[in-house]
């Protein structure tokens, strides 16, 4: 990118209301600096419920590319880092969080089939999906299939998800949450 192009990047950012967006290594550490960022941005701006909703849903999130992308570096004293993407923003009364991340073509579809059951659950299966998982009473097999997914479903108002191939066996998943201002 040119110095001249960077304008052009930053009225992007300010006309999709970002006001976050991170491409790079990701590692806990870091995800507490981000936390703490975006805990400064929106804390005096959201009701407490609607607060607490979007920094439960941005650490889960990021959590997800820590654990499950396939483009990794080197272990670090910390552990391995893992690369993703990551952007917050708020918009005409909608807040939404969008990540993403490698995953390989097998995880993809184990994913694939749990994110398709999840989507067409109201609330309170989405509540029984949680509380049965929590018990253990549901065993998944394969990544992606866990507590966390479940609990971004129940949190937000909308998920949206895309799958693109990126060849070497690999697709690039995206993973977009909406919530609303009401809390």
């Amino acid at each position: 990118m040119k110095p001249e192009e960077l304008v052009k990047f930053y009225r992007d950012l300010n006309e999709e209301g970002i006001y976050l967006s991170y491409q790079g290594p990701l590692w806990q550490e870091l995800l507490e600096e981000l936390n703490g960022l975006i805990k400064s941005k929106v804390k005096n701006h959201m009701k407490p419920g609607l607060y607490s909703k979007y920094m439960t849903l941005f650490v889960e999130m990021v959590q997800n590319i820590i654990r499950y992308s396939t483009s990794r570096s080197a272990l670090t004293p910390e552990g391995e880092i893992s690369y993703g993407i990551v952007v917050v923003g708020s918009q005409d009364g909608q807040n939404y969080i969008l990540t993403g991340n490698t995953i390989d073509s097998y995880h993809k579809e184990v994913l694939k089939k749990s994110l398709e059951r999840l989507q067409g659950q109201d609330r309170d299966s989405l509540a029984a999906m949680f509380k049965k998982q929590l018990r253990g009473e549901v065993h998944e097999r394969g990544r992606g299939a866990g507590l966390g997914l479940i609990d971004i479903f129940r949190r937000s108002d909308k998920v949206e998800y895309s799958f693109v191939p990126m060849g070497d066996d690999r697709d690039f998943f995206a993973l977009k949450v909406q919530f609303y201002d009401q809390a």
